[in-house]
């Protein structure tokens, strides 16, 4: 049995069928393309949304979801806070890994992977849009501890998922990152994005 681990600090949907975004569109996909393996056994780690300070588990489709304690951030800063609250629930993760071990640990945003202890195990990290993109192509505000953060991410992970051509670009750019770990796989498109809504008006002939 091959035992695997996915991390994925928030943005979860506790009965993974309804997605958030693209990159929870992504997740889903990954763990139920894995769950077509019967070789494949699947854990997810996520933070607890609903009562953060225990650790519970939700059994989905054969899929052992745990939820981790975490603390929550009230800092009015996005990157701030997704890193202190990262910094706590890889804390739980780290704490759930010492006595549970994995072939395979797949880790979603830099959030899920913060001062994360794994070894012996295959790492794959999906970034879900760099947190340098973030900083220098949408004006956040984002501390050089948070950059230093996601460059040992990076250099640490055997393998890692760019979501685009750009972003495995500033990976080599700017982290200068080994190009053969690099795969580009771009997020899903709901299904949704397709279907024709036969509610809207028809304004063709009022054109």
């Amino acid at each position: 049995m091959r035992k695997i681990c996915i991390i994925k600090s928030k943005r979860v949907p506790l009965d993974l069928e309804k997605s958030i975004d693209g990159g929870t569109i992504n997740f889903i996909y990954i763990v139920k393309t894995l769950q077509k393996d019967k070789n494949n056994e699947i854990t997810i780690l996520t933070r607890n949304e609903y009562n953060d300070a225990v650790t519970e588990i939700v059994i989905v489709n054969e899929i052992k979801m745990v939820l981790l304690p975490y603390e929550k951030s009230f800092d009015t800063q996005i990157m701030i806070r997704d890193y202190q609250e990262g910094k706590s629930f890889c804390l739980s993760v780290n704490n759930y890994l010492e006595s549970n071990s994995f072939h395979i640990i797949h880790t979603h945003h830099w959030s899920s992977a913060i001062q994360l202890k794994i070894n012996n195990t295959f790492w794959i990290h999906t970034p879900h849009l760099l947190a340098y993109a973030k900083k220098h192509y949408i004006d956040f505000l984002c501390p050089n501890y948070i950059i230093d953060e996601e460059r040992n991410i990076l250099e640490n992970s055997d393998k890692i998922i760019a979501l685009s051509s750009a972003e495995k670009f500033d990976m080599l750019k700017n982290y200068f990152i080994d190009e053969k770990k690099i795969f580009v796989i771009p997020n899903g498109i709901s299904e949704l994005f397709f279907k024709k809504n036969t509610n809207q008006r028809n304004f063709s002939n009022q054109i």
